[in-house]
C-alpha cells in the first residue's frame, strides 16, 4: 500500500512462506522418530500393508491435534482414546504378552473374520508376522489373510515372513501350499522382484508347486534371481518326470541360459533321465535348442564347422560354459540312450532340422555306429557326403565298416567304389 514499507512487507510475506516450509518439513518427524524406535526394539521396518501402525499412528496425532484445537464431543474424546490405547497396544506389547496371544490364534484351525480382526493389531512388525506364521496349524490362515495384503511380498529386498508358513504347512498341506502360493503369483505377475519371494517359497514346497516355478521362469527368465532357482529347482524332480522338459525348454534358451549362469543339474536330468517314454520328445527338444545355438555367433558354433577332425562323441568345444557346446554334447547323449528305442531312421528324422554343418556331423556319427542299416546305406551316405560337404573324423568308421564288409583291402578303394555310383 502507499506508503508502507515496501521491503518490510516482502520480507514478512518470505519469513510467512518459510515457516510454511518448516511446518511441511516437520509433519514427518513423528512418524520417523516412532519408526526408529521400532527399528531399535524389533530390528525390522514396521509391516506397512494389511495394517500400517505408523501411518495410523500420524493419522491420530492428526485428528488429537485437529480436536484439541477444534470442537469435540465426549463421545469423540473416548473414541480417540480408545485408538490411542489401541496404538499403543500393537506398537508396544510386551513380546511375552503379544506371543501368548499369537499362539493362541495361529492354534485356530478354521479362522474367521472375527479371528483376523482380533490377528492384525496384534501385528506391528515382520518379526511378529514370522512368529505368528510359524505357529499356525491351518493353510486355511494364508487364505484368509491374502486380501488383507499383509502377505504380499516385500517391495524391496526386506524379510517374507511367509517362508517360517511354507516351511511350517509344505510338508503335510503341499497341494493346498502350492495352490495358494499360485494365488500369490496372480496378484502380482509383471513384478520380478515379488515373483524371486513366490517362485523362492515354490522352490521350498517342491512338485506340488512346479507350476509355479514354471510360471515364474517363462514370465521372468532373463532375470536372473529367478534363472538361477530354476536351476536348483529342477533338481527335485525325478529325472525321468516331464517337469524336467518344461523346465529344460525355459532354461535352455539363450536368456535364462546365460542369467543362470549354472545348468548343469538341467543338462544332467534332461540326458540321464531319458528313457523309453521321453526319448523322443528329448530328443527333439534338445534339437531345437541347439538349431539356434548354432545359429547364432555363440561360442563353439562359429568355428564347429571348421574342426572336422576327430569324433563328435569326444567333442569338448568351449567347456561347459559355452551353451552350443554342451547343447551338442547333450544330443549325443540322448541319441545314445535313444539307440536302446529308436530306429536309426527315427533319430535321423529328429536331427534333419539342425543347420547341415552340424546335421551332417550327426549323420555320420548315428550311422557309423547303427546296427540296423546295412552297408549299402552306408556307400549311399558316403556318396552324397563327398557331393555336399568335406570329409570328417566321423566319415571313418563308415568307411572301415564298408571296406571290411565288401573285403576289400584298403580303406582308398571304398571312395572309388562310392563314386562309380551314379
Amino acid at each position: 500500500m502507499p506508503g508502507e514499507d515496501a521491503q518490510g512487507a516482502l520480507n514478512d510475506l518470505l519469513a510467512a512462506i518459510d515457516d510454511l516450509d518448516l511446518v511441511h518439513l516437520q509433519e514427518g518427524i513423528h512418524e520417523r522418530r516412532l519408526i526408529t524406535i521400532m527399528v531399535s526394539r524389533t530390528g525390522a521396518l514396521p509391516v506397512a500393508s494389511g495394517t500400517a501402525p505408523i501411518q495410523d499412528y500420524q493419522d491420530l496425532l492428526r485428528e488429537l491435534d485437529e480436536s484439541l484445537h477444534g470442537d469435540a464431543t465426549m463421545d469423540r474424546a473416548l473414541d480417540l482414546w480408545d485408538r490411542c490405547a489401541a496404538i499403543l497396544r500393537q506398537l508396544f506389547l510386551p513380546p511375552e504378552l503379544r506371543h501368548l496371544e499369537l499362539e493362541a490364534l495361529a492354534a485356530i484351525e478354521s479362522p474367521s473374520a472375527d479371528e483376523v480382526a482380533r490377528l492384525l493389531p496384534l501385528i506391528a512388525g515382520p518379526n511378529h508376522l514370522r512368529h505368528f506364521l510359524s505357529q499356525i496349524e491351518s493353510p486355511q490362515w494364508l487364505e484368509m489373510l491374502t486380501d488383507t495384503g499383509i502377505l504380499d511380498p516385500p517391495a524391496e529386498n526386506g524379510p517374507w515372513p511367509v517362508f517360517a508358513a511354507v516351511d511350517r504347512l509344505a510338508p503335510e498341506h503341499g497341494p493346498t501350499v502350492g495352490a495358494w502360493l499360485a494365488t500369490m503369483y496372480d496378484r502380482h505377475p509383471a513384478d520380478a522382484a515379488g515373483s524371486w519371494f513366490v517362485a523362492r517359497a515354490a522352490v521350498d514346497v517342491g512338485p506340488n508347486a512346479a507350476s509355479v516355478m514354471l510360471r515364474a521362469l517363462r514370465d521372468h527368465g532373463s532375470v536372473v534371481g529367478i534363472a538361477a532357482l530354476g536351476a536348483w529347482a529342477i533338481e527335485k524332480f525325478e529325472p525321468q518326470s516331464p517337469i524336467v522338459e518344461e523346465f529344460a525348454d525355459v532354461l535352455l534358451n539363450e536368456a535364462p541360459w546365460h542369467a543362470a549362469h549354472y545348468v548343469d543339474s538341467v543338462v544332467e536330468r534332461l540326458v540321464g533321465g531319458t528313457d523309453e517314454s521321453n526319448t523322443a520328445g528329448r530328443l527333439q527338444l534338445l534339437c531345437w535348442k541347439l538349431r539356434t545355438a548354432a545359429s547364432s555367433d555363440e561360442g563353439a558354433a562359429r568355428w564347429f564347422a571348421h574342426e572336422r577332425a576327430g569324433s563328435i562323441a569326444g567333442w569338448t568345444g568351449d567347456g561347459r560354459e559355452d551353451r552350443f557346446t554342451v547343447l551338442f554334447q547333450a544330443l549325443v547323449g540322448v541319441i545314445r540312450r535313444a539307440r536302446a528305442w529308436l530306429s536309426t531312421d527315427d533319430i535321423l528324422a529328429a536331427v534333419v532340422s539342425l543347420p547341415p554343418e552340424v546335421r551332417g556331423r550327426l549323420r555320420a556319427w548315428v550311422l557309423s555306429g547303427a546296427t540296423d542299416v546295412d552297408v549299402g546305406r552306408l556307400i549311399d551316405e558316403l556318396a552324397v557326403a563327398i557331393a555336399q560337404r568335406d570329409p570328417t573324423g566321423d566319415d571313418l568308421p563308415m568307411m572301415d565298416r564298408a571296406r571290411l564288409d565288401q573285403g576289400h583291402s584298403s580303406p582308398c578303394s571304398v571312395p572309388t567304389d562310392v563314386a562309380r555310383r551314379p
